[in-house]
């Protein structure tokens, strides 16, 4: 959810908004989860999703 949240934000150019739910999804613990790999998985695309976002502001670091 927090993947999709992230991605319509920063279409929308909500961007602050957009960083902080991707910052959100990465730091959920794995642990007691149902499907840890699709977990990672989806901590993956929102660490992808906010580097693009960054990219594009043209922060380089």
């Amino acid at each position: 959810a927090y993947l999709n949240t992230g991605i319509v934000l920063m279409n929308q150019g909500r961007l602050d908004e957009a960083k902080r739910t991707f910052v959100t999804c990465a730091d959920i613990p794995d642990e007691n989860l149902k499907d840890p790999h699709a977990h990672k998985s989806s901590v993956t695309s929102c660490l992808y999703n906010l580097g693009k976002l960054l990219h594009e502001q043209g922060h380089q670091e």
